[in-house]
């Protein structure tokens, strides 16, 4: 049930399946290394200054998930220190997390418990590729999800108890047009009969619930670069997540989206400052 919450919630509609990032083309002689070109020199440092960097995805395609990769790698080459931060993840199974980065836990065992391939595992094989190669490079992980329960029951316009209630993200004001947007983002997606009210309610808790874990960890980590893996539907538009959490810090945040890639300069995408850096204008 979770994962189909999860598609009407983020977005896997429209899947780009046609997208081929590029690639250099021919081997590269060990004796003469590829020069980076000036259009690549100029995206790696639109990423230098951002804290939060955002790289929106549709969750069923295999490209999207790759240029995710290839961001993390390119990162992690130019000695850029950062932790992944996971909507695929919910805060309760951070102590998870924490054991698998630590060695404490397999991977597998990490899969198994947290019931990942269940969930998420069906749209792409890649989300285990991008966890894996995290781990070889000893990249941290941070959870920033809710737990998928909770939005289910919200969605279905059911009552939360206590402890549930105790869960809901708080200090965040509503966004002008945000339920309007909500409404257009599923005009053409199923939502199994739920109210766009209700399903707009889950939609909040999710987006403030990743806004409140990306403030606390950028307050926890005063030089801290967070990569955040996330459906494009919490982070177009000007609203969902970056949005939130600019109500909290003014960090600098960027998002990214995998498409209008150049046949070869690599990678490049479509990119979006949050907000202007003092100077720019």
């Amino acid at each position: 049930m979770a994962a189909c919450c999860l598609v009407w919630l983020v977005g896997c509609r429209n899947p780009n399946a046609g997208l081929t990032l590029p690639r250099e083309a021919g081997p590269v002689p060990v004796d003469a290394p590829r020069q980076e070109t000036a259009a690549e020199r100029a995206y790696w440092d639109q990423l230098a200054p951002a804290r939060v960097i955002y790289i929106g995805e549709t969750h069923n395609n295999d490209a999207d998930h790759e240029y995710q990769l290839d961001v993390l790698k390119g990162l992690h080459a130019r000695g850029a220190r950062f932790t992944v931060g996971w909507e695929m993840f919910d805060a309760s199974q951070q102590a998870l997390l924490d054991a698998w980065d630590n060695r404490h836990l397999s991977t597998d065992a990490l899969l198994q418990k947290t019931d990942f391939l269940a969930h998420w595992g069906g749209f792409s094989v890649f989300y285990e590729k991008i966890l894996r190669w995290t781990l070889i490079e000893n990249v941290p992980s941070l959870a920033l999800n809710a737990p998928a329960s909770l939005s289910h029951k919200l969605a279905q316009g059911m009552d939360l108890d206590e402890s549930e209630r105790a869960l809901l993200p708080s200090g965040f004001h509503p966004l002008a047009g945000g339920y309007e947007h909500f409404g257009e983002q599923l005009a053409h997606s199923p939502h199994g009969g739920a109210s766009l009210e209700n399903m707009y309610k889950a939609q909040l808790l999710w987006d403030q619930t990743m806004a409140s874990r990306i403030a606390d960890y950028l307050a926890s980590h005063s030089d801290g670069k967070l990569v955040v893996l996330v459906g494009r539907g919490h982070v177009e538009g000007g609203y969902g997540v970056p949005a939130y959490v600019s109500q909290k810090t003014d960090a600098a945040q960027l998002v990214i989206f995998p498409e209008g890639v150049a046949p070869v300069e690599k990678p490049h995408g479509t990119i979006a400052w949050l907000r202007r850096f003092p100077g720019e204008g």
